[in-house]
């Protein structure tokens, strides 16, 4: 190699390190990712998808937490391809932490739910939601557009013995926060689901 071409290698690195320093941002250390047991075979695909170096020690924090590795580079790429950095892996691992599949997180990755909607995923797995059922909520949630009551009070509604199916009817045709309070009184007083479910039909909303 030539001096000439030293130089230049040494000026290009030179400008990447203040390019990075200028924008806050970390360079990919491979290492990060290796120490945390992603492959080599991985880690280069994490490099090809140029994540920086907070979304590396987000990639590491995600495998520990139980994601597969393959699953991990398709959770950076669906975001990189819609043009978005991520860099919320404490969501996935909220979410793996109560039993969440990594195809579900996929799923609601893909419908862009991983960063205003973990809590209340949360709050239903540890209610005993499955993640069919969560899923089913988001398409009420998005692709319906209907308001769905946050994860705690759904939660209220599964501790009341209400089977997920019937709490997913409900919140289909629409429930008020004081719709919650009576449906509790209403179990309370031993009415079964599908009387709940048929009173809620009638009412308007």
């Amino acid at each position: 190699m030539t001096p000439l071409l030293w130089r230049l290698l040494a000026v290009a690195l030179v400008l990447q390190l203040a390019s990075q320093a200028l924008g806050g941002q970390k360079a990919f250390d491979p290492i990060v990712l290796q120490k945390a047991g992603i492959s080599t075979s991985a880690v280069e695909q994490l490099r090809a998808l140029r994540l920086d170096g907070e979304e590396v020690e987000q990639a590491a924090a995600v495998k520990q937490a139980g994601m597969a590795e393959e699953n991990i580079v398709t959770l950076w790429r669906t975001y990189h391809r819609r043009g978005q950095r991520f860099v919320n892996g404490k969501a996935v691992v909220r979410l793996r932490n109560v039993g969440t599949s990594d195809e579900t997180i996929l799923e609601l990755a893909r419908r862009d739910l991983l960063d205003g909607w973990v809590a209340d995923v949360v709050a239903m797995r540890r209610a005993g939601f499955s993640d069919g059922g969560i899923l089913e909520l988001s398409d009420l949630k998005l692709l319906q557009k209907r308001p769905i009551p946050p994860g705690d009070t759904l939660a209220r509604l599964k501790h009341t013995g209400l089977s997920e199916e019937a709490i997913i009817r409900l919140a289909a045709i629409g429930l008020r926060a004081e719709d919650i309070d009576r449906i509790e009184q209403l179990r309370r007083k031993g009415t079964d689901e599908k009387e709940i479910i048929r009173t809620f039909e009638r009412k308007p909303h």
